[in-house]
């Protein structure tokens, strides 16, 4: 199962507190509508895994045994080097944020309230990479929402790792693995190459596309 990360309602000029409350409560909206409690567990389990506080408390042989497949992420072992730098690079401290997100996710389970901004299937396949040509057409998205941003927020089952030592579950540690190879093949070709495009048949997918840059 794939939910992507849906992104409207944002204008650039949030804080990285609005950022993480914004984002919390879009991954809220979608763990809602899922029907069946095994699917909302294994999402509840993802969204409060992307900081840190799944991992500080690590044994010293799940870090070892860890380092060989999180490539010097810990203990942000689910936001990959891209996302980082994409974060920063939108002026966003981006362990804040992620911590943030997660933390607004867990505070707001029991504690919910829609958003002014419903969830749209038709508003959520454009990144700023997406629309980002400059200097003829520069996109009218925040920054920060780039391909692997919205990767790092989209919850894809598929993308689950897990790895133990012996024979006992309780060793056993999961996270999710959306490195460079990942966005460009489950993103940019899938979601956005063929989801996208089917969602609007020629000539009303151009007119789709002018109609999201002057949202």
């Amino acid at each position: 199962m794939s939910l992507i990360f849906e992104f409207e309602c944002l204008d650039g000029s949030e804080t990285v507190s609005d950022l993480a409350k914004s984002f919390a409560n879009r991954l809220l909206q979608q763990y809602h509508n899922l029907s069946s409690q095994e699917a909302k567990d294994k999402y509840k389990l993802w969204a409060t895994s992307l900081g840190k506080s799944k991992y500080n408390n690590l044994t010293e042989i799940q870090r070892a045994v860890g380092g060989t497949y999180f490539v010097g992420r810990f203990p942000y072992v689910n936001v990959s080097e891209k996302a980082r730098t994409d974060i920063e690079g939108a002026g966003y401290d981006w362990q804040a944020l992620v911590d943030g997100v997660s933390s607004a996710f867990e505070a707001g389970l029991d504690n919910f309230k829609m958003s002014d901004c419903p969830l749209s299937e038709y508003k959520i396949q454009v990144s700023f990479d997406r629309e980002h040509n400059l200097p003829d057409y520069p996109s009218k998205r925040p920054k920060i929402l780039t391909d692997h941003v919205v990767a790092l927020f989209s919850y894809d089952n598929g993308s689950e790792m897990s790895f133990k030592y012996g024979v006992s579950d309780d060793t056993k540690v999961i996270w999710w693995k959306k490195d460079n190879t990942y966005v460009t093949a489950q993103y940019e070709k899938l979601e956005y190459d063929i989801h996208w495009a089917k969602k609007f048949p020629e000539p009303l997918k151009m007119l789709s596309q002018l109609m999201i840059l002057l949202i």
